[in-house]
């Protein structure tokens, strides 16, 4: 394993990039960022797009979800498309957020996603994601907020009233895991929303209302002899859609139009507009072949010719737990990225995509592991299948392998994200 300098810049970036990023609302303001710095225009969903050749554009969806292109020469090139997805598991505000037990305030929360609950305790919190603020004429707009001093925290119950805890374990959500962020006197109760419109700078009665959810203030960092693991929260997803973004804006314009989907919700089934079960992306690459003078037909000759590459992060075998994975599909962090197979098609890969995505690769230098479920564990799954349901393109499924996925807290490898912004930037870069 050789950690290049190179790979510390990007892991050092990917660092960053999370910091900045607590719920998908944030992420896209960091993917943005990216673009525009790269050169790429915001286009406007509601309005006609006349689009140039060789030019680099990004539409936002719902404020959560990323859809960025470069185009090719011609509407009927074909896309080379990079799937992925902002958000990730945690707690999101309730209505009728403010709760009153034994003296202190507490937030009514519920679970986002597939989460590890018992990770969140004992750690210092905060809130981020978006508020919808009364314009002063009859309408809204969007506030996207990352408050970032500690204002919450989840104590543990302590051991001399459960003995058991190490035993069972079991977390009540509802019961068991409602944030603390105040003291309170006898009649006296405080609202939470008045501490968050106070943070941000706007009254409380102009608050419509929120998409708010807890994120862990400590910060990522690299750790291990050689600084050679990157740990940080978030990394399902967010190291992929920093892998996709830096490919895009380093790809070299190649024969197809260079696309990435950078989409919400694909922690709780993807069945919304900003999902991948949707018609948002097969929309946008249709609008794509209009906007540069093409038909139907352009269309369809443009999806025969395409192929994407889903980018969701990969299970790591486990040390302490090797027994739960498959016994010849181990993958290991920092041995490079994962091709992911499932009979059940809930990773999408097939001979075809992974011959293709093992092409890029040694293009890019890089070698691929491959990752099966164990056959008595039912696994997770992706979007890879659902963006291939809608668009009708062929998909294949990648990630970099992960040690601790769906905690607040996870553990990747520096010389894997380099690994997959190479291969990426590769794919994305095909002159044929």
């Amino acid at each position: 394993m050789e950690i290049t300098q190179k790979a510390r810049e990007r892991a050092k970036a990917l660092i960053r990039f999370i910091d900045q990023a607590p719920t998908a609302y944030q992420a896209t303001e960091q993917e943005k960022a990216i673009l525009e710095k790269a050169g790429f225009t915001a286009l406007d969903p509601a309005m006609r797009w006349e689009l140039k050749p060789h030019t680099g554009y990004y539409v936002e969806i719902s404020d959560a979800t990323i859809l960025a292109f470069r185009t090719a020469d011609k509407a009927d090139a074909g896309f080379h498309i990079i799937g992925a997805h902002n958000d990730s598991p945690g707690f999101q505000l309730k209505q009728n957020v403010n709760r009153h037990r034994a003296g202190y305030g507490v937030l009514n929360v519920e679970p986002y996603g597939g989460l590890i609950m018992r990770s969140w305790l004992d750690r210092p919190l905060s809130i981020a994601g978006r508020l919808l603020v009364k314009d002063g004429n009859d309408g809204f707009t969007v506030r996207k907020i990352r408050i970032e001093r500690p204002l919450l925290i989840l104590p543990s119950l302590a051991i001399h009233m459960d003995r058991e805890v190490n035993a069972k374990g079991e977390i009540k959500p509802q019961s068991m895991m409602e944030p603390l962020w105040c003291t309170e006197e006898e009649g006296e109760h405080g609202d939470f929303l008045e501490v968050v419109a106070k943070e941000v700078g706007v009254a409380r009665e102009e608050i419509l209302d929120y998409d708010l959810f807890l994120y862990d203030i400590q910060k990522g960092v690299l750790l291990g002899e050689q600084e050679e693991f990157i740990s940080i929260g978030r990394l399902d997803n967010l190291a992929m859609c920093h892998a996709a973004v830096t490919a895009l804006s380093e790809a070299e314009t190649g024969a197809y139009h260079q696309v990435i989907a950078l989409h919400d919700h694909e922690e709780i089934g993807s069945m919304t507009r900003k999902g991948a079960d949707s018609a948002t992306l097969r929309n946008v690459l249709a609008r794509l072949v209009r906007g540069l003078g093409g038909d139907a037909e352009d269309f369809d000759i443009a999806t025969a010719k395409s192929f994407t590459i889903s980018c969701d992060m990969a299970h790591a075998v486990h040390p302490n737990f090797s027994d739960v994975a498959d016994p010849t599909n181990q993958p290991r962090i920092n041995h490079g990225p994962v091709l992911k197979y499932a009979a059940s098609k809930s990773y999408i890969t097939d001979g075809e995509g992974g011959a293709r995505v093992r092409l890029y690769a040694e293009k890019a230098g890089v070698t691929f592991q491959t990752f099966h479920n164990h056959s008595d564990k039912r696994g997770g799954a992706t979007i890879g299948s659902m963006d291939e349901q809608w668009t009708t393109i062929l998909n294949a499924d990648v990630g970099n392998p992960v040690l601790g996925m769906h905690s607040v807290r996870e553990l990747t490898g520096v010389a894997d994200h380099d690994a997959m912004i190479r291969t990426l930037t590769a794919f994305l870069s095909d002159a044929q």
